[in-house]
């Protein structure tokens, strides 16, 4: 007579795990042996640790107590004997700087209306019909105010 599908399903009669080897993982487990171990002493080539760590769970035995961090070893010498040079103190914090300049009156004249001592920095875009300039006061002999000097001019650090 053939077995159908749904009798043939689990065939517990094929199992490795008797009632003997069942109480001998037990035994070996509470003495605290790891899974690979227990592989090993039950029966080498068989059984596997995957196994046996999937029989102890299924037979509810008591987890292992978890594994406690390794103690720090001490602070020692170098090799050489010659102990680690101290820290250089900290370096102190550059003072903070000015708040900066307010920009200058401008008076937003056009080409035509500046004079010799206004400032001749572009205001807005060129592609304007007429173009604006700053025309605030410039020094003698300079073509921008100091405000668009600083800004003309570029910073030692980024040549």
């Amino acid at each position: 007579m053939r077995l159908t599908y749904l009798e043939n399903r689990r065939n517990v009669f094929n199992t490795l795990w008797t009632d003997e080897l069942n109480e001998r993982l037990a035994a070996l487990w509470a003495e605290g042996y790891s899974a690979s171990q227990i592989a090993e002493k039950l029966d080498a080539g068989r059984i596997t640790r995957s196994a046996v760590i999937g029989k102890v769970h299924r037979l509810n035995l008591p987890p292992r107590v978890p594994r406690q961090p390794a103690q720090r070893k001490p602070y020692t010498r170098r090799a050489n004997g010659v102990p680690k040079p101290p820290m250089p103190p900290p370096r102190p914090r550059p003072p903070p700087s000015p708040p900066p300049e307010p920009a200058p009156r401008m008076r937003s004249l056009t080409i035509f209306k500046l004079k010799p001592h206004h400032c001749r920095w572009p205001l807005g875009e060129f592609l304007e019909p007429a173009v604006k300039f700053c025309a605030a006061d410039a020094n003698e002999g300079e073509v921008y105010c100091p405000f668009h000097m600083r800004e003309a001019r570029v910073p030692e650090k980024r040549r």
